[in-house]
């Protein structure tokens, strides 16, 4: 049997405990606190579609911009909605892929589009961001009974990630 001087020992305690964290025990660590600031989205203006022929087979489009974009009635504009929270915190934003745009009996099946997109969405540095909704629509082929104005509601949601 060999001796192990007071520093060897000591080595061969933190190796075992060592390993015997590492053999099986696992360590759970918590996520850091959500922001505290508050999101907060004000409403700058409504998606509208504008005017538009009610030709049957044709597609109206809006994009999620500052313009309106190729394809948009007269009148169009997205939606425009600046939002407030953390500087720098990511974010996510939600809304329905599609809904039904309704005048009386008629009815438009709308699918939306959104800028910012993707998995990388951030407050710039002083805590703001400007998100603009978009979307299209078909006529349907055998047109509409009636002109007029065809309106929805629906939610956009940002969330802290």
């Amino acid at each position: 049997m060999k001796l192990l001087n007071q520093r060897q020992r000591g080595a061969v305690f933190t190796t075992v405990i060592l390993a015997a964290l590492t053999g099986g025990y696992k360590v759970a660590l918590a996520p850091p606190p959500p922001p505290s600031t508050p999101i907060v989205i004000t409403e700058i203006r409504f998606l509208n579609f504008g005017t538009c022929d009610i030709v049957g087979g044709v597609q109206y489009v809006v994009d999620a911009a500052d313009s309106p974009g190729v394809g948009a009635c007269s009148g169009a504009a997205s939606a425009r909605f600046e939002v407030t929270g953390e500087p720098g915190a990511k974010v996510t934003i939600a809304i329905p892929n599609s809904v039904s745009i309704t005048n009386g009996t008629d009815s438009l099946t709308t699918k939306f589009s959104q800028s910012p997109t993707g998995g990388n969405i951030s407050f710039d540095g002083a805590g703001g961001l400007i998100i603009y909704v978009g979307g299209n629509f078909r006529i349907p082929q055998a047109g509409l009974a009636t002109s007029g104005v065809f309106t929805v509601s629906t939610t956009l949601t940002v969330d802290y990630k």
